[in-house]
């Protein structure tokens, strides 16, 4: 497992656990990523700026915390 701030770029991954704070964890959730859904990491802005990711035909911007928190495989 890796976090999803740890993959390459363009890489299709597994959504296998959200570590996050309970309040968040839900926030994640309510926004498409739960367990089991793929996603690819379109990369990330400078200076600790958010991580870009798509689920499916969502897009989203996730700061640094939320990536991290979000395990892949």
């Amino acid at each position: 497992m890796q976090r999803l701030t740890e993959i390459s770029q363009t890489t299709e991954k597994r959504i296998v656990d959200i570590t996050a704070e309970p309040e968040l964890r839900e926030r994640l959730l309510e926004m498409g990523l739960a367990p089991g859904r793929t996603l690819r990491r379109l990369g990330s802005l400078p200076f600790g700026g958010p991580t870009i990711v798509q689920a499916g035909s969502l897009f989203l911007a996730l700061r640094r915390n939320e990536a991290e928190s979000v395990w892949v495989e």
